[in-house]
């Protein structure tokens, strides 16, 4: 009995943080999601970066596409994008 007292206890205590943990989890893949979603984004100079077209991943495969796609060589994401026209490099969302 004592243990079935101790589980529940644990569990009332650990649902509120679990459920705060999810939640923060779920609101950065749903960034990720949007910045995916975009044709383009806006650097803090206003000029449009565009997000489809000619990339290269750092393995050196160059594809067409939008540039948040998994490399089909490496696998990887591309983490940061920059901006042609000021030169600034901004950091892309995580998608988890």
């Amino acid at each position: 009995m004592k243990a079935l007292v101790g589980e529940l206890l644990l569990f009332l205590l650990a649902s509120p943080v679990m459920l705060c943990l999810a939640v923060r989890r779920s609101l950065k893949q749903l960034h990720f999601f949007a910045v995916a979603s975009r044709a383009q984004i806006f650097c803090e100079c206003g000029a449009a970066v565009a997000l489809v077209g000619l990339w290269k991943c750092s393995c050196a495969f160059t594809y067409r596409g939008h540039l948040v796609t998994v490399c089909p060589v490496c696998r990887s994401l591309p983490k940061v994008v920059r901006c042609y026209q000021c030169g600034v490099t901004r950091r892309l969302p995580d998608p988890w």
